[in-house]
């Protein structure tokens, strides 16, 4: 089913853009990304939507316990997350760095939302997480994220 998305090149982990408007991920195609990860030895994900410039950005994402994104804010987007398999947990941070508050994802709560301006971080707790994240398009790489400045990026 992976051939209903074609592979982003220029992406910074392995990543597909769907061929058409119309698309679906069942659990065979979910399988095949799943393998296309472990191959890769990283994360992965399907982008629902046919580019970085399309107003309404889906993703189905494979992350591994210990390679997660770290904390950052999206300035003007909230973002969405409906957590497919495994368990994860969504992190709100104030401004200083402390935890605001904790979501533990997983089968009896898969879905949570994070407003704009929140300094956020995803922590898979099982061996990997599948999820849908849904954000406002277009991706701009360098404004649309804010990385949380108390962390150590040296």
């Amino acid at each position: 089913m992976l051939e209903q998305f074609r592979k982003d090149p220029a992406a910074k982990s392995l990543s597909y853009f769907a061929a058409a408007e119309n698309v679906a991920i069942d659990e065979r195609t979910i399988d095949q990304l799943m393998g296309a990860a472990m191959e890769a030895n990283g994360n992965a994900r399907i982008c629902l939507h046919q580019s970085a410039e399309d107003g309404f950005h889906q993703m189905l994402i494979i992350e591994w316990r210990g390679r997660s994104f770290p904390a950052h804010r999206h300035p003007a987007k909230s973002e969405g997350y409906h957590l497919i398999r495994g368990r994860m947990d969504l992190i709100l941070y104030a401004e200083d760095g402390t935890e605001r508050r904790r979501y533990g994802l997983g089968p009896e709560c898969p879905i949570a939302r994070v407003g704009p301006g929140t300094f956020h971080a995803l922590e898979v707790i099982s061996p990997y997480a599948v999820y849908l994240e849904s954000k406002p398009g277009p991706f701009v790489r360098d404004t649309d994220k804010v990385m949380a400045p108390w962390l150590d990026r040296t």
